[in-house]
């Protein structure tokens, strides 16, 4: 094992004793068989060093997706502990904003948009729809650098808030993105740059309810979106097309049962995959997932031949030297391949 990863191990421990976190709850899915295998009287014993101390002792034998969920909750700390003070941290969030107009699509704070125009007629609309497990996560933050990759590109732009878990289920985030997309076509028409083409796009629980909406067809005609509206679908490195494949398959299952709770009939009609016999007369699909995590690219490739089978379009591509987190934080800097490869995609979609 790497160095970084060993002595990152201890530092997970507290993260596997810890409840109600998404990330958390991630890295207790991930390495419940080491734990249980292993190490199941230093977790009994409620001492979260101890617990690390036994998965250190045991690296040898961590799965691959033990090893990468670890891994991951090191970056995200490390970049939390990075973090720019307060003045900056607030300029930033304003550069990221500039040039984005608010726009409503409800009466709940969270309901709500930010459109970036695009610089003349003739291009796209991306719609983009932020991860967080559900449960957080914010219009501005999952945009980063995308508006600015997507508005230089010559594409209109818009990044989505809709009401999070516990607040709302995920029936009613997925009806919040459809009114949305109904509210940046109409902010685009408003331009007088109607979009002959609306490009979705998630990343992480916003791929899946990217994909949702865009396979069920109930909810965009629920928000008055006409059937074919949306043209192509991209998505970064999502994992919950299939709920209950995911949850069969042991990968963040107290995560899955907390958001989708327990009823195998609303784990199915919440899943992409259920829908995608409608596809084909449905959108192209662009599914980008990390190449290191099995569980992602399981289903991406689950949904993609799901896609196929039933007539539609779909491709499934590996990002190498990725993670969960860096593949949306990167999106949109030079010279970076997803950037590259969804931009393309967008651009032929358009033309």
């Amino acid at each position: 094992m790497k160095a970084p990863l060993a002595l990152g191990l201890l530092a997970a421990a507290a993260c596997v004793a810890a409840q109600g976190n998404p990330s958390v709850e991630a890295v207790r899915s991930a390495c419940r068989a080491e734990l249980e295998r292993h190490c199941s009287a230093a977790s009994a014993s409620g001492d979260p060093r101890a617990a690390g101390r036994c998965l250190r002792e045991n690296r040898q034998s961590l799965s691959r997706e033990c090893r990468s969920a670890l891994r991951e909750l090191r970056e995200a700390r490390a970049a939390g502990d990075r973090a720019a003070p307060p003045a900056t941290a607030a300029t930033a969030r304003a550069a990221t904003a500039a040039g984005g107009r608010i726009v409503t699509y409800g009466d709940d704070p969270k309901q709500r948009l930010r459109f970036f125009p695009a610089k003349a007629p003739g291009g796209a609309l991306v719609v983009f729809v932020h991860g967080g497990g559900w449960a957080k996560g914010d219009m501005d933050t999952g945009n980063g650098m995308k508006s600015a990759a997507f508005t230089a590109a010559g594409h209109a732009f818009a990044t989505v808030n809709y009401r999070l878990h516990p607040a709302a289920s995920v029936e009613q985030q997925a009806a919040d993105v459809a009114a949305a997309i109904a509210a940046a076509i109409a902010a685009a028409e408003q331009d007088g740059q109607a979009p002959a083409r609306v490009v979705l796009m998630g990343h992480s629980a916003g791929a899946h309810l990217a994909a949702l909406v865009a396979l069920d067809e109930s909810y965009l005609a629920a928000a008055g979106v006409p059937a074919g509206r949306i043209a192509g679908v991209t998505l970064l490195d999502g994992a919950g097309y299939d709920v209950a494949g995911q949850i069969a398959s042991g990968g963040n299952v107290a995560l899955y049962r907390t958001i989708f709770g327990a009823d195998p009939k609303m784990w199915a009609m919440l899943s992409p995959l259920t829908h995608a016999s409608s596809a084909a007369d449905g959108p192209t699909f662009l599914l980008h997932h990390v190449a290191s995590r099995e569980a992602s690219r399981r289903q991406a490739r689950s949904l993609a031949d799901a896609i196929t089978r039933a007539g539609g379009t779909a491709k499934v591509v590996a990002a190498e030297g990725k993670t969960h987190a860096s593949i949306n934080r990167e999106f949109g800097q030079p010279g970076d391949g997803v950037t590259g490869e969804v931009l393309a995609f967008v651009a032929e979609l358009a033309a």
